[in-house]
């Protein structure tokens, strides 16, 4: 068990953590948290579009009944790349996840922004990817998803930034 967690890219304690890129941790989320992070979300959304960029934010939650994993992704873009819709994904146009998948079950959220995005309920944790939005992004830039694990820096790459 203690392997399986040291080498798990989103346990803290892992070697296997990109630490630098982390802006908070936690075990719970109140209602006072998840309105903070719903702040911080539009404090993003604001930093990138003075940029005249867009951003996505990924969230995926996982194993919450043993190992309970909880990730909320922010990946600047350029305001010309466009995700394309899947008709098995939740709108969150009228509700958020909170209210659009049920209590327990794992999810992966996308959101446009402050736009509402979608949601989608992981059916079998063991075969869905947890990089699934590096491969998204990745595939919108039209490049492969290993490249991702250079530490993310395909975006930055793909932006003229290095």
């Amino acid at each position: 068990m203690d392997r399986v967690l040291s080498n798990c890219k989103w346990c803290f304690d892992s070697k296997e953590m990109l630490k630098h890129l982390i802006v908070a941790i936690g075990s719970k989320l109140d209602e006072d948290v998840w309105n903070e992070v719903q702040t911080f979300k539009k404090t993003l959304v604001k930093l990138f579009k003075d940029r005249d960029e867009d951003v996505e934010l990924f969230e995926t939650a996982t194993y919450l009944k043993k190992f309970p994993h909880m990730l909320i992704e922010c990946v600047p873009m350029d305001k010309e790349v466009e995700c394309a819709t899947n008709k098995k994904l939740v709108d969150l146009k009228n509700k958020d996840v909170r209210r659009a998948v049920p209590n327990g079950l794992p999810f992966f959220t996308v959101d446009f922004g402050l736009d509402p995005g979608f949601a989608h309920v992981i059916e079998d944790e063991r075969i869905f990817p947890r990089n699934f939005a590096q491969e998204i992004i990745c595939g919108m830039f039209d490049q492969d998803h290993s490249i991702w694990r250079n530490n993310g820096r395909i975006i930055l790459m793909h932006r003229g930034r290095k």
